[in-house]
C-alpha cells in the first residue's frame, strides 16, 4: 500500500504521524468501543492516550523500518474495516430487531406460534465465522433468523 493511499483510507482517524529517533508513531483516534485483535499486534507497541467523550487515542509504534511501518498500516486498516463491519452489523441487528417487533405487532398468536428460529444452523454458521472473530467474549449478541413455515412469496 501506498503511503498516499493509506492516508486517504485513514484521514478521519489519523491525528498525526510523528518520526521519534528510528521509531515511527501513528496517532490514531477511535471509538472508544472498538476492539483491537492482540495476537496481530506483535512488533508494534500501542499506547492508550487519554480519553475524549466516546474516542480514544492510540498510538501505534514501530521502527522505522518499511516492512515493520507496511505491517502498521496493515494493522490500523484491519482494525477499522473490522470495527466499521461490526458497528454495520450491530445497526442491522438493531434493523432486524425492529422487523421481528413489527412482525409480532401484526400477526395473530397463531401464526406466531409457528415461527421457526434455527438456532443450530445459526451455531454452526457463527463458529465457521468465529476463527478470525475480534469480539470480546460476551459483546455479541444473538443472531436469529425466521422461518414462518409460508412458502416464500406468499403473505
Amino acid at each position: 500500500m501506498t503511503y498516499f493511499n493509506f492516508l486517504n483510507k485513514v484521514k478521519s482517524y489519523l491525528k498525526g504521524v510523528r518520526i521519534l529517533k528510528n521509531h515511527v508513531s501513528f496517532d490514531m483516534v477511535f471509538s472508544d468501543t472498538w476492539v483491537i485483535n492482540k495476537a496481530k499486534t506483535n512488533d508494534i507497541e500501542i499506547i492508550k492516550g487519554g480519553l475524549d467523550g466516546n474516542t480514544v487515542l492510540l498510538s501505534f509504534v514501530c521502527p522505522l523500518v518499511e516492512d515493520k511501518v507496511n505491517k502498521v498500516e496493515e494493522l490500523i486498516d484491519n482494525i477499522i474495516k473490522t470495527n466499521r463491519e461490526r458497528e454495520e452489523k450491530d445497526q442491522l441487528f438493531r434493523s432486524k430487531v425492529q422487523e421481528l417487533k413489527k412482525i409480532f405487532e401484526k400477526q395473530k398468536l397463531e401464526e406466531l406460534k409457528n415461527l421457526k428460529f434455527d438456532v443450530d444452523e445459526i451455531s454452526a454458521y457463527l463458529n465457521n465465522n468465529d476463527e478470525d472473530s475480534e469480539d470480546r467474549p460476551g459483546d455479541r449478541e444473538g443472531v436469529v433468523t425466521v422461518e414462518t413455515g409460508e412458502e416464500e412469496g406468499k403473505e
